[in-house]
């Protein structure tokens, strides 16, 4: 899963939703298969398998919600379809961009509650009817609103950094158990430790400097680093690149483009087509693609040579 901070987990989970959300008879999915179980602590190899289970638990079909997928290409809208089939109701909360006609094929039992305008985390809290209910569950909700839609010009936007950062230290488990101990306020340690992972993120990046690792091709920067990308990016960006690449270990490619960048959207999406082989329209901003050919330093280099090349010809040459 993305380095990506998601309080729409903990959301949809009921961990941070107030106590009558979370015994419902509810199934929660979140960025697919990985996600199953998290809620009623199941073990399954499948969605059927998981399903059964919890049917037997429960007693009943259970009504599915399913929040911050995009269902877009195969296998997703494979999974999207066979999921549909299992549950009496669907629930689907989200913010990414879809074709007009792409729920039309769909009945009155998927229910789309959707706004490409806010974060999944802040569409779910207003689907349970619980803004307003705690005005600090409110505020962690807008800071990962900021985060997740990269607001860059918001004053929370650094805030949402910071929580963002606080959130990978601490792990999943450990952060929703301190956020609920401290009534959703941030533990009283949190400036000490945003501290030490701000120092240890400025030395990283003055490393990444010292080793090369960070290179500039005119308005395009390319980063070669498991750590501290979003740092470097957001770096980068502020100082007027318009896209940056990074490439990451076991052949993972991510290509960020910063919202001043003079690129319409067909030229995004054809970037990410001839990229990633996918037409991405769930983020135009942003996309994520796996090497297909084996990792080496070879093959990534010559890899980082083909998207350097590729984004140059759509983007400042057509």
């Amino acid at each position: 899963m993305e380095n990506t901070f998601n309080l729409k987990q903990f959301l949809a989970e009921g961990k941070l939703l107030k106590e009558e959300f979370q015994n419902k008879n509810l199934l929660i999915i979140n960025q697919g298969s990985d996600e199953l179980g998290n809620m009623h602590g199941i073990t399954a190899s499948s969605e059927e398998d998981f399903v059964n289970q919890f049917q037997t638990m429960y007693n009943g079909g259970p009504e599915e919600f399913i929040n911050d997928v995009v269902y877009l290409e195969i296998p997703t809208q494979d999974q999207l379809d066979k999921l549909y089939n299992m549950f009496n109701t669907i629930t689907l909360i989200d913010h990414h961009l879809y074709p007009e006609e792409f729920f039309n094929s769909y009945s009155d039992k998927m229910k789309v509650h959707y706004d490409k305008s806010k974060c999944a985390a802040l569409l779910t809290n207003e689907y349970f009817k619980n803004t307003g209910k705690n005005k600090d569950l409110d505020t962690l909700t807008k800071i990962t609103d900021v985060y997740d839609l990269w607001q860059v010009e918001n004053p929370l936007f650094d805030v949402s950094q910071n929580l963002n950062n606080f959130f990978w230290e601490l792990g999943m488990d450990k952060f929703c158990s301190e956020i609920i101990r401290f009534n959703y306020t941030l533990p009283n340690y949190y400036p000490e430790v945003v501290k030490k992972i701000n120092d240890k993120i400025s030395e990283g990046i003055q490393k990444l400097e010292q080793k090369k690792l960070i290179h500039r091709f005119g308005k395009v920067t390319v980063v070669f680093t498991d750590e501290f990308f979003n740092d470097v990016l957001i770096r980068e960006m502020m100082n007027g690149q318009d896209i940056v690449i990074n490439a990451m270990a076991y052949g993972i490619i991510k290509v960020r483009i910063s919202q001043y960048a003079p690129f319409s959207a067909e030229k995004k999406i054809e970037l990410s087509r001839a990229l990633s082989g996918v037409e991405t329209t769930g983020h135009l901003n942003a996309f994520t693609y796996k090497m297909s050919i084996q990792t080496s330093f070879e093959n990534i280099m010559n890899e980082i040579q083909r998207v350097i090349k590729v984004t140059y010809m759509i983007c400042y040459v057509k």
